[in-house]
């Protein structure tokens, strides 16, 4: 719409100023400025639609919000030391780092990511005896759609994941948390859940995209609305009663200083479950969480340490 009619300009404009910046004028970066230019018509184009189509508006929002990004698209990626695995269908599911024998992890990544993002965490606990796997949520082996629906995604881990589990935990970063959530539900064997930063609901998760993105209040429960319609399910109550699915057997880490997800939400993770008590890791954000020096060791204790009877069964 408004952003792919103007799509054309924004790129003859930067290649003129790629020119320019050769011959030696000073310029800022053109990946940047196309960036820019993007996010602010797509806001534009956002606020106008709301006004005489919220739901149409909700439609785009959407689509935005769950686009693959093509740089993570069929991406496997490849830490050394680390084993690729793969389904049944003989396409890539995920690498594997640590001992074969190890107790084993499962470590999904967030949103608009990839798993390199959680290397140096399953680098620590694979030093610490775990066999760890790390799929990449948007790769061949889960999903060939040009969209990221985390149910979608969920079903595809739980179906793959049954030839390596059960494990002895899935930990999910951001709305990795949600995925591994909804997994379990879906039939992933795991006895544990570790989240980390991540928000407490779907419902959460699309409002604070539509504030990150400046967008309208109407389109908020016109978004909600979209969903459940869409989905099946309460975006509200997809989390509150997915996360409920391991009882005692879930550990709720979040980053103190969080501003994409709040620490809020460890609260509201918790909230009407006496067994839960937050941890929050002081001097980090959303994503310098993954290298607190604290993380590893927290993990470690709470999957070898946690009774059995605190086990979700699977």
């Amino acid at each position: 719409m408004l952003y792919e009619l103007a799509l054309p300009a924004l790129l003859v404009k930067t290649l003129a100023q790629r020119v320019l910046t050769r011959r030696g004028a000073s310029l800022p970066a053109p990946a940047l400025r196309l960036r820019a230019g993007r996010g602010r018509l797509q806001r534009a184009e956002l606020r106008m639609v709301s006004r005489v189509a919220p739901m149409l508006a909700a439609r785009m929002a959407l689509g935005r919000l769950e686009r693959i990004n093509p740089l993570h698209r069929h991406a496997i990626h490849a830490p050394q030391g680390a084993n690729l695995l793969h389904t049944r269908a003989g396409l890539p599911f995920a690498r594997r780092l640590g001992p074969v024998d190890g107790p084993r992890l499962l470590l999904l990544h967030g949103w608009n990511a990839d798993s390199t993002m959680l290397l140096p965490l399953a680098r620590a606990l694979a030093a610490a005896g775990f066999a760890v796997e790390l799929p990449d949520l948007a790769s061949a082996g889960l999903t060939a759609r040009r969209h990221l629906d985390l149910q979608h995604v969920a079903r595809r881990i739980a179906a793959e994941a049954t030839a390596f589990g059960p494990y002895e935990a899935v930990i999910g970063h951001s709305a990795g948390g949600l995925v591994a959530a909804l997994a379990r539900r879906a039939g992933l064997r795991a006895h544990r859940l570790v989240t980390i930063s991540s928000p407490a609901s779907v419902a959460s998760l699309l409002t604070g995209y539509l504030t990150f993105t400046d967008a309208p209040a109407v389109l908020t429960p016109a978004l909600l609305r979209l969903y459940q319609s869409q989905r099946g399910r309460d975006p509200a109550a997809i989390g509150p009663e997915d996360y409920a699915l391991f009882g005692a057997a879930h550990l709720v880490i979040h980053a103190g200083n969080d501003w994409q997800v709040s620490p809020q939400a460890a609260a509201r993770i918790c909230e009407g479950r006496a067994d839960l008590r937050p941890v929050i890791l002081p001097g980090c954000n959303h994503h310098s969480v993954l290298r607190h020096g604290d993380l590893a060791g927290l993990i470690q204790r709470f999957v070898t340490a946690a009774p059995r009877e605190t086990e979700a069964s699977c």
